[in-house]
């Protein structure tokens, strides 16, 4: 980007929360020392640099809370950045004026790894609007840290402990003891025992609800499509919500040694016709006639293997398969529900939770990708078994599995629910369920305990249920 005027830099709406967040994290500092590090910590954060650091000016010249070798020996692109008030970036380097609207506070010196890409557009706006944001209150804290530093210099001449010195400027500031009459000492002790009292009350009879939290997909019961043969899909003819007859064509293998095979065949064979009809009694030519045709019954059967026709009557509601995917035995590739087919959903919950989960409960469900889209479902039914994370790939799919992003070497319990509505709103529309939509948050709210339990577990068994 060059020469940028770092006052005239916006900061982007997406830069907004994480800069902001920083500077409020080194608003909280007491002393430049710890500014200076949280700013350094900032700087690593938002721009993945190398190495950051900080320079500043004094009366004796350039000066840095870092190591001594961090100030560079030719200082003068330092001292240019600071005068002309422009932040100077390179593809690996990047020199940032710290800036309020009439001092210079210092000078930011980043270095990015050269094996690593250049600084990404983004990153150098940040770097620039955290300089610019963080400069008032680095300013503050430096001025203080300099006049401290010459406190502190000036004291080493006196025949007083520094300790005693600084004693003596802080004084006065103290505070006074607070004045309190003998009437508000015995109301407020009243006070307080009469709050202390109605907050344990309270503490005991708020309840406070246990959820057991999990995921899940949108589920509709019907007959999966699968690969009968290893192969690529060559030809996918049908999409979700596709009405279709039991025995139509759906899916397509690529099958060209087969169609290669059967077609060698019918050329063998009808070659071998014309010799019989001149010689029709030749069992030599009888016999080869029979092992071409069982030959091009293997291959018209190969054929066939090769082409995936729907099972049953019904409606696509699930697609995985792609033209060009590579496919196995037995995968599934589709599902065929019934027309009407009302949704379900499978949701998958921490095993440890599955003494407390039972059918009837309320599952609360929010669907990825849609806002305030929160949806309830009724439990039907609770796994008995405790699965790991491969078991439930091969009840849901492992493309389905692969989507909820499940941790190995968990423990699950597979719950199924009934939804309430065939329909959800989101954003003021109204959308339709499909097969294999997924949720990150399924929660059922399995206890409610006392507040007190909550901050002091061992009272729980003596709390009333």
């Amino acid at each position: 980007m060059g020469a940028i005027d770092p006052m005239a830099m916006p900061v982007p709406p997406e830069l907004g929360a994480p800069i902001y967040g920083w500077v409020r994290r080194l608003a909280l500092q007491a002393d430049l020392a710890g500014a200076d590090r949280v700013l350094r910590d900032a700087l690593l954060d938002l721009t993945s640099s190398l190495s950051v650091a900080i320079v500043y000016p004094g009366q004796d010249g350039l000066w840095s809370l870092g190591p001594d070798d961090e100030i560079p020996r030719e200082n003068a692109p330092v001292i240019a950045v600071a005068q002309a008030r422009r932040a100077i970036i390179s593809s690996h380097t990047a020199l940032v004026p710290i800036l309020t609207s009439t001092e210079t506070v210092g000078v930011v010196l980043l270095t990015r790894n050269p094996r690593n890409p250049g600084y990404h557009p983004m990153e150098q706006v940040a770097m620039v609007a955290l300089a610019r944001e963080a400069a008032a209150i680095l300013h503050h804290l430096a001025v203080a840290h300099l006049q401290k530093q010459q406190e502190i210099q000036a004291d080493k001449g006196s025949l007083y402990r520094g300790e005693a010195l600084e004693a003596h400027r802080s004084r006065g500031n103290e505070g006074v003891v607070i004045a309190l009459t003998p009437g508000w000492v015995k109301t407020t002790y009243w006070l307080l025992c009469a709050t202390l009292l109605l907050g344990v009350t309270l503490a005991i009879l708020v309840r406070v609800p246990t959820y057991s939290s999990g995921s899940g997909v949108v589920w509709f019961e019907g007959v999966s499509v699968v690969a009968t043969t290893p192969g690529n899909i060559d030809q996918v003819l049908i999409k979700p919500g596709q009405e279709v007859r039991k025995g139509d064509v759906i899916i397509r293998q690529r099958a060209e040694a087969e169609q290669a095979e059967l077609v060698a065949a019918q050329t063998e064979i009808a070659s071998l016709q014309q010799w019989y009809l001149f010689d029709p009694n030749d069992p030599t030519v009888k016999n080869q006639l029979a092992t071409l045709s069982a030959r091009i019954d293997k291959a018209r059967a190969a054929l066939e293997m090769k082409i995936i026709r729907a099972r049953k009557d019904g409606v696509i509601s699930d697609v995985r398969a792609k033209p060009g995917m590579v496919v196995q035995p037995s995968e599934i590739l589709a599902t065929i529900v019934n027309p009407g087919q009302e949704p379900e959903f499978v949701a998958i919950l921490p095993g440890s939770d599955r003494p407390r989960l039972r059918p009837g409960q309320t599952l609360h469900i929010s669907l990825d990708g849609f806002k305030k889209a929160r949806e309830e479902a009724t439990i039907t039914s609770v796994g008995n078994d405790i699965v790991g994370s491969a078991e439930v790939g091969k009840y849901i799919g492992n493309t389905l599995a692969d989507a909820l992003r499940l941790p190995q070497g968990a423990s699950w319990v597979i719950v199924r629910a009934k939804l309430t509505n065939k329909t959800f709103e989101a954003d003021r529309r109204t959308y339709q369920f499909h097969h294999g939509m997924p949720s990150s948050t399924a929660e059922v709210k399995v206890q409610n305990k006392p507040f007190l339990s909550t901050i002091v577990p061992a009272l729980e068994k003596y709390l009333p249920e």
